[in-house]
């Protein structure tokens, strides 16, 4: 499976665990022990590229039966939904330099 889908933050940026949990904080369970807080999985998703290079990944993933469809199909929903943001974002950007150069 892909590094970037499904895995801890800590093993995409290569920091140690108490490195990654330094600053994070931790969650206290009912029983008076420590438990670490949840970490999500994260991917540089800045770009229209980063983005369809995610769906990609989602979708070798599903492909390959590594991630469960119902799940894959989230992320995809996710995914183009981010997708469709950024495209949003560029237009308005693209829009804001035109009317700025007609004044």
């Amino acid at each position: 499976m892909s590094q970037q889908v499904l895995q801890p933050w800590s093993q995409q940026t290569g920091t140690s665990v108490e490195e990654s949990q330094e600053g994070m904080g931790v969650a206290s369970a009912t029983s008076g022990e420590l438990v670490p807080k949840k970490r999500y999985a994260r991917a540089k998703l800045v770009s229209a590229n980063d983005i369809a290079a995610e769906l990609a990944r989602v979708y070798r993933a599903m492909k390959s039966g590594e991630l469960d469809p119902n799940v894959g199909t989230k992320l995809t929903y996710v995914l183009s939904t981010l997708s469709k943001i950024r495209m949003d974002s560029e237009i308005e950007e693209r829009l804001i330099a035109l009317e700025e150069r007609n004044y």
